[in-house]
């Protein structure tokens, strides 16, 4: 539903659902790259920054990991 969202132009109602669904699945890297990408097109620039660097640390702190390809790859095109 948040990529139908995205692809018919609603990034902030994309934002709304993947804030949830990344608060309820905190380790699941795809809802996470929904959010900024929302945040993104919604001409939030530093808080999508600022979200990958919250996943990061998520990340980092419960697995000891970095993110993946995509949100990296996500990060430096934002």
């Amino acid at each position: 539903r948040v990529d139908a969202e995205l692809a018919l132009g609603h990034p902030a109602e994309a934002v709304a659902q993947a804030e949830a669904l990344s608060a309820a699945n905190p380790l699941r890297e795809r809802f996470w790259a929904q959010r900024i990408v929302g945040l993104y097109r919604s001409g939030r620039q530093a808080d999508a920054l600022r979200t990958y660097q919250e996943c990061r640390r998520m990340l980092g702190e419960e697995l000891g990991i970095e993110p993946g390809a995509e949100l990296r790859e996500l990060d430096a095109a934002v």
